[in-house]
């Protein structure tokens, strides 16, 4: 026989290495605190057979008793973005003037009427262009309505450019035709006066009675 040999015989290990029955009892002297680098483990007090026990760990969880798991507390939620500084500015419209203008002493058509013969477009003037006014109130300078005399088939009477209304001739001849005053009286001063003219459809000629000169129409 082995005087070395250990004659004690082999500690019995129970099923369940966690079952407090057949676990020996805990020293007094246990740390209160068991850490890993992956959890931290609270002291556990165990009630049953006045032993003191630490459960294993558990990752992530807190345990303060058999029945209650605290979780670690979730970091606080990151502030809202900064809203952007924005400017305003503020743009004031003055109102339109709501005063009534005054009103103008003459309209302002008639401040500066058309001095022009619409048909040809020369300014108007006291001898070959003077403003005659014809039945229909359209008024032409004597020379365009004289070329238009002379190309109509009715020598006695003279259709309008722009309306075809027919105007009777006078007795006298196409320069007795009503002279436009109203026209007349914004010519220069100069221009008052309304010299006397013959026309002489045959030939188609105006021709002023106190002149030695005369005016040839052109046919067009």
């Amino acid at each position: 026989m082995n005087p070395y040999a250990n004659t004690r015989p082999p500690p019995t290990l129970p099923s369940n290495p966690y079952d407090i029955t057949h676990n020996a009892p805990l020293s007094a002297t246990s740390p209160a605190l068991i850490q890993t680098g992956h959890s931290s483990v609270a002291f556990h007090q165990a009630s049953d057979a006045g032993h003191q026990l630490a459960p294993p760990p558990y990752s992530g969880f807190v345990l303060a008793s058999r029945s209650s798991l605290v979780p670690v507390p979730s970091p606080p939620p990151p502030p809202p973005p900064a809203t952007p500084f924005s400017c305003q500015v503020s743009v004031i419209v003055p109102s339109p003037d709501l005063r009534p203008s005054p009103p103008s002493t003459r309209c302002g058509e008639d401040a500066s009427p058309d001095l022009e013969c619409s048909v040809c477009f020369s300014q108007f003037n006291n001898v070959f262009r003077c403003p005659k006014m014809l039945q229909c109130r359209h008024t032409f300078c004597l020379e365009c309505l004289a070329r238009i005399n002379v190309k109509s088939a009715e020598p006695d009477a003279i259709q309008c450019p722009l309306c075809r209304g027919l105007t009777a001739l006078p007795a006298l001849g196409l320069p007795r035709l009503a002279t436009n005053r109203d026209l007349l009286s914004y010519l220069p001063a100069a221009m008052q006066r309304v010299y006397s003219v013959r026309f002489l459809r045959s030939k188609g000629k105006l021709e002023v009675k106190r002149w030695r000169s005369n005016l040839t129409l052109t046919s067009l």
